[in-house]
């Protein structure tokens, strides 16, 4: 439970839902009722903000009045990013800790961490010892949701439940639904269980030989990512980095620490500090991460194109929900993506070179270990192929896929509508990040909870439930 949130970034949670502008793009796709102050009442009903006491650049806007806190978000130990966020940096990207009203800035990250400086998901906020003990309330793990079970009614198919298994051939288990099915289940499985369901473009549903319920085009198309390049390392020169967390002895006193206080660099970000900075519109990758030798102490810098206009699919590769699907992502099938990670690239390499990096960081090259390129090089002499090289051996998704089965108006582009049912389909919504109708310019963990909030007052508003 809590799925990427605890795989990955569950420390990473940044507590607001990124540029206004994305979401006033979200409704100019269609998705009426959903621009930046649609959506921000969810948001302020979510998040709850603790000032770190050395912060006095936050304002207001991020502890509204209103905000409760079943997901308190602390500011973490951020000592050793400090430098960089403050330093005076001659690529002149202002610091800015209240990024969400801005479209550019350094600032540090806020973690998702509690009280007791543990990771916060949406499973530990939302699933607590009162809540699981509801009666109403039954989570089934170790299960796989076959397939959707529909009824005719007035010619319109509505779903009536699921079939479900703990094992490829293990009892098949039925449960109904007395109001409604909602699918939560991601970018990937959403339109993948849609489609082995009946539910997704015709052709390929019926050479994979599955009955067809409703054709949409669009289930399992429209896949987004955000591609990063990374990441630019440098050795540093006696100044102490995480690497030290290498070291058993220093590892075990970090956890005791932690252990006793919920405090130290184990109740940190691994990528503790950011920048947002604006790109000019322009008109088979190695997924090998190198890794620095043992003892090696370095910093590593990372560029994601937060709003990228290539675009993947999830096709089938059989009718069974135990095969997994074919992700094709699609990666820089639009030369745009290519270019704004190479500006990015290079800009990185520029802020290395600056105040106050210049004072410790090592630019010497070693052929061993080909993430410290491009040594003492100038990046400004670099040119575009050797970026657009770096980038095809260094890149990596982000792990945020979106938009596979998007929210719309029509039926031929989009597969849920404003109020995240699914087109020509009773009594089944879908609420996950796969109803994106665009990838935001940010982390998709806030604005994941907030449509959560947002659909389920939608669910009680339609039942007249209080």
């Amino acid at each position: 439970m809590g799925h990427l949130q605890v795989t990955y970034f569950a420390l990473f949670m940044v507590p607001d839902i990124n540029a206004e502008a994305d979401y006033n793009e979200w409704e100019r796709e269609g998705a009426e009722g959903w621009n930046y102050n649609d959506l921000r009442p969810s948001v302020n009903s979510i998040r709850g903000y603790k000032k770190h006491f050395t912060i006095e650049e936050i304002d207001t806007f991020l502890n509204p009045k209103d905000s409760v806190q079943p997901l308190p978000i602390r500011i973490y130990d951020r000592t050793n990013t400090e430098p960089l966020v403050h330093g005076k940096l001659e690529d002149r990207i202002p610091v800015d800790l209240n990024t969400p009203r801005g479209t550019m800035g350094t600032a540090t990250w806020a973690a998702c961490i509690d009280n007791d400086g543990c990771r916060s998901s949406a499973a530990t906020a939302y699933l607590t010892d009162d809540v699981l003990a509801r009666p109403n309330l039954f989570v089934a793990v170790n299960c796989c949701v076959e397939r959707i079970l529909f009824e005719n009614e007035n010619s319109t198919p509505r779903a009536v439940g699921v079939e479900l298994r703990t094992a490829r051939n293990g009892p098949l288990f039925r449960v109904l639904a007395s109001r409604e099915v909602i699918l939560s289940a991601g970018a990937y499985g959403t339109p993948h269980l849609l489609m082995v369901s009946g539910i997704g473009p015709e052709k390929e549903l019926v050479e994979k030989k599955i009955t067809v319920i409703k054709h949409l085009p669009a289930v399992g198309k429209n896949l987004v990512d955000h591609p990063t390049c990374g990441f630019v390392a440098y050795r540093t020169k006696g100044v102490p980095t995480y690497d030290y967390l290498n070291n058993p002895l220093n590892a075990l006193f970090a956890l005791a620490q932690w252990y006793m206080t919920g405090k130290g660099p184990m109740a940190t970000l691994v990528a503790p500090g950011g920048a947002f900075v604006r790109s000019v519109p322009m008109i088979v990758l190695d997924e090998t991460v190198h890794k620095p030798p043992s003892g090696m102490q370095g910093i590593t810098l990372g560029v994601a194109c937060l709003r990228p206009k290539s675009s993947g699919e999830i096709t089938l590769k059989t009718d069974n929900i135990w095969d997994k699907p074919t992700v094709d992502p699609k990666w820089f099938s639009d030369e745009h993506d290519m270019h704004v990670l190479a500006r990015g690239v290079r800009l990185l390499l520029k802020i290395a070179r600056t105040k106050p990096l210049v004072d410790f960081v090592d630019y010497r090259e070693d052929k061993r270990y080909p993430f410290l390129w491009p040594g003492t090089q100038d990046p400004v002499e670099l040119t575009e192929e050797q970026l657009h090289d770096f980038i095809r051996t260094n890149s990596r998704l982000a792990w945020h896929p979106a938009c596979t089965a998007r929210m719309g108006k029509s039926e031929g582009s989009s597969v849920v509508n404003a109020k995240l049912k699914v087109h020509g389909i009773q009594s089944l919504r879908i609420i996950d990040v796969s109803i994106f109708p665009k990838q935001i310019s940010g982390h998709p963990c806030a604005p994941i909870i907030a449509i959560a909030e947002k659909a389920a007052d939608m669910i009680k508003e339609a039942y007249s439930v209080q």
